[in-house]
């Protein structure tokens, strides 16, 4: 690892827009919950008795996430990659990467912000099975497509040597 190229690049405009809704989603879903908690006299929501403590906790793991993977996702040089990562193919590989941790950051952004709403609305039903397992199946997917990719650049760069 620690022969592995250093890979400095700046975000496009793509990738900047896709990092603030990822905060977005979080940030909004919070404001709703002051909003709501702030007009009301009440002091839970009619979901269960500690949903206050619970979607704080939400937040604030949220949060913390966001922080992690945007650490993670500028040292891409730590990451572990299914194929030798050299002078040739770091560049790529490093995209992929960081594209991967992204990707999983906006959608655990996403999920947490629907889990606030959910709880705040009382959608009992809209936290249902088929929206976990989504969750899950995209949180296992988005490597999968990532490490595929990482593959067909290992036989792209096999062809031109």
């Amino acid at each position: 690892m620690e022969n592995r190229p250093v890979y400095k690049k700046r975000k496009t405009v793509i990738g900047w827009l896709f990092e603030i809704s990822t905060i977005g989603f979080l940030l909004l879903s919070f404001c709703y919950y002051l909003f709501i908690r702030i007009g009301s006299s009440k002091q839970h929501f009619d979901s269960y008795e500690n949903s206050n403590a619970v979607i704080i906790v939400l937040f604030c793991t949220g949060i913390f996430t966001y922080i992690i993977l945007s650490i993670l996702s500028k040292h891409p040089r730590i990451f572990n990659f299914p194929i030798e990562v050299s002078n040739n193919n770091y560049e790529s590989l490093y995209k992929i990467g960081i594209n991967i941790i992204n990707s999983l950051k906006f959608v655990i952004s996403v999920f947490i912000s629907f889990m606030i709403i959910t709880i705040i609305n009382d959608f009992s039903r809209s936290l249902t099975i088929t929206s976990i397992i989504l969750f899950f199946l995209l949180i296992i997917i988005i490597p999968i497509v990532g490490i595929f990719k990482m593959y067909k650049l290992k036989e792209k760069n096999k062809a031109y040597s």
